[in-house]
């Protein structure tokens, strides 16, 4: 097996449980686009800016709980099941609280967007249950994170494949009298997502308090003792995960919550296939992220700039190859697609016409997603914020007013062409500092 094989496998092998992880959310996003769908386009045009602030607070949870997995795996040889548990506790709470706060300023904070009132009142029904959904897979998050520190990658994939499973199921069954479930309508979708997280979380629960008999106690959340005698602070989590949470939840919230209040000022169409759009998006840049987590992790631990470098170039080469394939597929069979996830001829145009533009920066986002992992992994994080920040400021929000004030007649298509540019922007320039930073190390090393 040649150098460049054996890394993309080590790649591959690290990153999978992610992948898979992300691609059963993938299906999860689409099947419940495509059952929302069949209920009209107001009811898919609901799931848009609901969908952004709830895909804002999992970029959190899965950001804050990333770091766990290599803090559990040093402590694998007596499996810290008290510190999973408590983390569980704390950051489902977290997620508790905030959706309370959230049922108190959904109508206000969805009202900003000036939504006609039926579509507000779907927005509004979506979000509050979506929030207490999220909260629940906070939990979910930290302990799968547990079991993918000791090796249990299986258990994880099961788990979260039978919660997709449920979850569509009851959705379909809530909202067309299948199944011997009562139609409830729009609200069944919320109800399906509500009811598969809390199972989810309820059996990692079970797993992780069944693996605590062998020892652990899982109902005693005091800080519990490493190797070395040494105690770990639980709450000391908060301080290198919440960083990390944030910065994901920031950028998610900043350019997508952009892009739909101008996508929003074309009507409900527009809306509806940006919904559809995102999902799609979705089906590429989340299972690329599984080998770009992996990635952190093999630069965490190289201590030379040429590994570091072939380590990366054999990521892009996995994660262009993916995308520019999700690419092709979206362009030729685009027809068909739209077709599939809306019964409105009017947004399946919509979506036609926008997608060549979303075909068109896959490769730059495989760029942004390969090399902004390669600086964080190498500790190079504040230039790479700072520059995502300018182009927000200038390009997606300069470009969102330009269009909306001198150009509308280009409608959403011209905001499309806009995140086109943004996307393109970061890729390269996160390219060019990644370049910038290895050429300088391998001359100060000469």
């Amino acid at each position: 097996m040649t150098g460049r094989s054996k890394r993309r496998k080590d790649l591959l092998l690290a990153g999978w449980p992610l992948i898979a992880a992300n691609v059963a959310t993938v299906g999860l996003q689409l099947g419940d686009a495509w059952i929302t769908s069949r209920l009209g386009t107001v009811a898919l045009a609901s799931l848009a800016v609901p969908g952004l602030f709830l895909f804002t607070m999992m970029s959190f949870g899965q950001g804050y709980s990333l770091p766990l997995i290599s803090r559990f795996a040093t402590q694998s040889q007596r499996p810290p099941v008290r510190h999973a548990a408590a983390q569980a506790g704390i950051l489902a709470a977290l997620g508790i609280v905030i959706a309370l706060l959230g049922t108190f300023m959904a109508n206000p904070a969805l009202g900003a967007f000036q939504h006609p009132i039926q579509l507000l009142e779907m927005e509004v029904v979506y979000l509050k249950l979506g929030l207490f959904a999220t909260a629940m897979k906070f939990g979910s998050f930290v302990i799968a994170a547990f079991f993918i520190a000791i090796q249990r990658t299986t258990l994880v994939l099961a788990v979260g494949l039978s919660t997709v499973t449920l979850n569509l199921g009851l959705s379909f069954g809530l909202t067309t009298d299948a199944f011997g479930l009562p139609n409830v309508g729009f609200v069944g979708v919320a109800i399906g997502t509500l009811v598969a997280c809390f199972s989810e979380l309820l059996i990692f629960s079970l797993c992780l308090w069944n693996l605590s008999r062998n020892g652990s106690c899982l109902v005693c959340l005091s800080i519990p003792i490493d190797r070395r005698g040494k105690r770990i602070a639980v709450f000391d989590q908060l301080r290198v995960g919440f960083p990390a949470g944030l910065h994901g939840a920031v950028d998610v919230i900043a350019w997508g919550a952009i892009l739909l209040w101008f996508v929003g000022q074309f009507g409900s169409d527009h809306l509806a296939a940006a919904t559809v759009l995102i999902r799609l998006m979705q089906v590429s840049f989340l299972p690329a992220e599984g080998i770009a987590i992996a990635l952190v992790g093999f630069l965490g631990k190289s201590n030379r700039s040429s590994n570091a470098r072939r380590y990366t170039n054999s990521a892009f080469n996995l994660i262009g190859s993916y995308m520019a394939l999700c690419a092709c597929a979206f362009l030729a069979f685009r027809t068909p697609l739209s077709s599939y996830l809306t019964e409105s001829a009017s947004v399946a145009r919509i979506v036609a016409d926008c997608i060549l533009f979303v075909c068109v920066f896959q490769i730059f986002d495989a760029m942004n997603i390969t090399f902004s992992s390669a600086l964080l992994g190498t500790g190079d994080t504040a230039w790479p914020a700072a520059i995502n920040f300018l182009l927000l400021v200038t390009i997606l929000l300069g470009g969102g007013y330009t269009v909306i004030r001198f150009f509308p007649q280009l409608k959403s298509t011209g905001i499309w062409i806009v995140v086109m540019i943004y996307v393109a922007s970061q890729g390269l320039l996160f390219y060019y500092r990644w370049n910038r930073n290895i050429t300088t190390q391998n001359k100060i090393a000469s």
